[in-house]
């Protein structure tokens, strides 16, 4: 008799593998396309240094630990990591708690209202913590029991420029409260006000024993429920059960939870159902796409003198020692993050770099291959070269490199056009896109919610939850 399962997962992501614990006792399956489990959660290694391939950190560790420990998972330590923004005369450590910086943005805007600012800020953050919207109703995924929330009448419905700018008239300000950066900020409001939260209130902290270690905890507990190297090539309907044709073999279940990128599933769907599930993707845009660069340098060779803190958002434009004006990320946000400063990712004396720039997604289409690694190559060292104001002698203590474009996060990570992110965050609320059109057919990871709450592993672990409970129970939450 041929088996139906009652549920198939799509995705050994961290949502993935959160939904498959918590299923476990059922009769379950999970493919995943990759030969290891963990999605974007992971590390590669180029010799004697370490990599990551997705998140740098994260946020809400007590919620992350609280989940580990019911389960009987890895007991988690953390070290909080923090950010640098050096852009000419602005030299901020903008993950310090808002008290704190306020005194910093104050010192650089004498004549701006940045106590009102922050003030308002930190209100909404209170307000907002925790909160998004599902079928009408606003909900509180870190308190212990769900209940409703008045929000209507807020005046959050609004952009986080818009509203800052009631209170600051500068610019750069502008942007760095709206969207912690120089860019100009799409941010809505509440996303503005998650971030905050995330990245100065609660903060954003590495695990003491690395991601990898997380994923394998995780992994471990269903490591009988997963099939490796299964990629799936067309999702149909018959019979009242979900067909789902792989490299190797077709599975049936009478309910799907994707930890997948929703836009290339979409393209796997038979028409039947890719009409149906069309109104989820319709009006929502990928985030950007980005160009990473990995360096195992030797670090007696450098200058880190000007480097205060995990990760800086650098702006060469703005920096007077910075002359590339020819190079492709002049103008640009580059992220340079010495990850071997919070972790055991390289030899001692030596230092593991990762240097982020967001670079677009049809930039890298070639005809052939040959074509598209003499692309790479040449960004790869274009990035490389941009940071070496910032980073003095960086350029030739280079011993190990290796770069990731959009195409790889599409082809490795399973990202339409490379996207790293989700969702744009423009959304005037978190919206819970755990359920989808297609019945008993959910979502988790980081296309589950319109805005990433908790931040992009909690909320992919939180969804993994979420949607396992829909599936057990068929209820509203």
């Amino acid at each position: 008799m041929e088996s139906i399962f009652d549920a198939g997962i799509i995705g050994a992501g961290i949502g993935g593998l959160t939904a498959a614990l918590e299923l476990r006792d059922y009769n379950i399956i999970v493919l995943e396309k990759l030969h290891r489990p963990g999605g974007t959660s992971f590390s590669f290694r180029r010799k004697d240094y370490e990599f990551l391939t997705g998140p740098l950190g994260f946020s809400h560790p007590d919620l992350i630990k609280s989940y580990f420990m019911d389960k009987g998972l890895s007991n988690l330590r953390f070290t909080r990591t923090n950010y640098q923004l050096l852009a000419g005369n602005i030299n901020l450590i903008i993950s310090k708690p808002l008290n704190l910086l306020e005194k910093d943005l104050k010192s650089l805007f004498q004549h701006e209202n940045v106590e009102k600012a922050v003030s308002e800020l930190k209100e909404v953050i209170c307000k907002v913590r925790g909160i998004f919207y599902h079928e009408g109703k606003y909900f509180n995924a870190l308190k212990g029991n769900w209940f409703e929330v008045q929000m209507d009448g807020a005046g959050y419905d609004i952009s986080a420029a818009e509203f800052f700018s009631q209170f600051i008239e500068d610019d750069t300000l502008l942007s760095i409260l709206s969207g912690m950066g120089l860019k100009e900020s799409e941010f809505s409001l509440i996303a503005s006000a998650c971030m905050w939260d995330v990245l100065a209130e609660v903060g954003l902290w590495y695990p003491a024993d690395g991601l990898s270690e997380m994923v394998r905890s995780l992994f471990s507990k269903v490591e009988n429920k997963v099939k490796l190297r299964h990629a799936i090539e067309k999702i149909s309907f018959e019979d009242g059960n979900y067909v789902l044709s792989t490299s190797k073999g077709i599975f049936k279940a009478k309910r799907i939870i994707l930890n997948a990128d929703v836009k290339k599933t979409y393209y796997l769907m038979d028409d039947e159902l890719s009409k149906t599930f069309k109104p989820f993707i319709d009006k929502r845009e990928e985030g950007d796409s980005l160009l990473t660069f990995y360096a195992g340098i030797d670090e007696s060779k450098i200058n880190k003198e000007r480097i205060r803190a995990h990760h800086v958002l650098y702006y060469p434009y703005l920096d007077e020692s910075n002359d590339q004006r020819g190079n492709r990320f002049f103008e640009n946000e580059v992220e340079v993050t010495f990850l071997s400063d919070y972790g055991k990712f390289c030899p001692e004396d030596k230092a593991a770099v990762m240097i982020r720039s967001p670079l677009d997604y049809d930039e890298c289409k070639f005809d052939t291959e040959e074509k598209y690694y003499k692309f790479k190559e040449k960004i790869s060292t274009e990035l490389l070269e941009i940071v070496e104001p910032l980073v003095p002698g960086i350029g030739s203590a280079v011993e190990v490199r290796d770069a990731s474009t959009p195409v790889t996060y599409e082809v490795w990570g399973g990202r339409y056009r490379g996207s790293i992110a989700g969702w744009n965050w423009d959304d005037s609320m978190p919206r819970c896109l755990v359920k989808t059109p297609l019945e008993n057919f959910y979502v988790c990871g980081i296309y589950s919610f319109s805005i990433p709450f908790l931040g992009a592993f909690p909320t992919s672990l939180y969804s993994g939850k979420l949607a396992a409970g829909f599936v057990r129970s068929r209820e509203k939450i």
